[in-house]
């Protein structure tokens, strides 16, 4: 599992698109936290299902705050944790 805060560099390499990815360590610096590789032939559909997750995520998010506005206008608590 590679934790990803920011990437430091994309390079392409013997055929592969190389993400060096850094973690944010409790002190704030920034640390190498491993490399995720990807076929240059691969980018486009890896890309595109990225970009589906996170619209998925976003719409999630908002289904979830609309449901929260939707409670307290009804005068209902509601978590805050979207589920």
């Amino acid at each position: 599992m590679i934790l990803i805060d920011k990437l430091k560099n994309a390079t392409v390499s013997n055929g592969m698109l190389r993400l060096s990815c850094i973690a944010i360590a409790a002190d704030g610096s920034e640390q190498p936290s491993g490399e995720i590789l990807i076929p240059v032939n691969r980018i486009a559909p890896v890309m595109g299902e990225l970009n589906t997750v996170v619209k998925q995520l976003r719409e999630k998010a908002q289904a979830h705050i609309d449901a929260q506005k939707e409670a307290e206008a009804a005068g209902a608590p509601m978590d805050s944790q979207p589920n």
